[in-house]
């Protein structure tokens, strides 16, 4: 993870008048800008192309572990993908 505030307007957003801990009865933490779901979508949004990109398949997100993975079986030459 990278520590990256540029997500906080979307955490508040979807914190909505329940605040922070909305989800937290459900899944244990509350909604932060620390996790890598608002920093996808904040991708998808933000980056030129980006959106189009990934509905082609073109682009794929995932943890280190997933980068090395993929680069130690092939990387665009036919890397797996893969995430837990």
């Amino acid at each position: 993870m990278w520590q990256d505030t540029r997500t906080a307007e979307l955490v508040r957003e979807l914190a909505g008048a329940k605040g922070f801990d909305r989800l937290r009865e459900d899944v244990g933490l509350p909604l932060s800008t620390y996790f890598s779901g608002p920093k996808v979508a904040w991708i998808l949004d933000s980056v030129p192309g980006a959106r189009a990109r990934a509905e082609r398949g073109e682009l794929a997100f995932g943890t280190i572990d997933t980068w090395t993975l993929w680069n130690l079986t092939g990387g665009v030459d036919g890397g797996v993908h893969a995430t837990t």
